[in-house]
Order: C-alpha cells, then structure tokens, then sequence
C-alpha cells in the first residue's frame, strides 16, 4: 500500500475494483444476453420488450458508470 494514502480510501479503491469487474460482467455478457432473450426467445411481447429494455439499460448504465470511475481514478493518480 502506497505510504501517502490512507488505509480508508485504500480500501475503497479496492471494493470499487472488483465492482468494476462485474461492470464489465454485465456490459459484454449480461445485457447483451438479456437483449438476446428478448429478441429470440419466444416470450410474449412485453416480457420480449422488458428483456430488452433492461438488456439495454443494463449496458448503458454499467458502461458509463464503469468509464466514470476509470476517469476518477486516472484523476487521482
């Protein structure tokens, strides 16, 4: 661990690098596969619709949280 900062933000960083790994998780396999479902899969139409909305949903808001973090952390380097 680095001398200059403290065990608290250290720890911090280190949760919010493993929350990034699911991050990625859920924008390369999660969403897609529930975008898939819902255009493939023989489901009614809202079921198919709600599939792909949050198929959808899940990559934004996981993608752009991931990259605002990167971003963070580059800044405090």
């Amino acid at each position: 661990m680095p001398e200059n900062i403290n065990k608290e933000l250290y720890a911090h960083f280190s949760r919010m690098e493993k929350a990034q790994s699911v991050r990625v998780f859920d924008v390369l396999l999660l969403g897609p596969a529930m975008v898939y479902a819902g255009y493939k899969k023989k489901l009614t139409p809202n079921l198919s619709t709600l599939f792909m909305l949050a198929g959808v949903g899940t990559i934004i808001f996981n993608g752009a949280n991931y990259i605002k973090i990167e971003q963070l952390k580059k800044s405090i380097r």
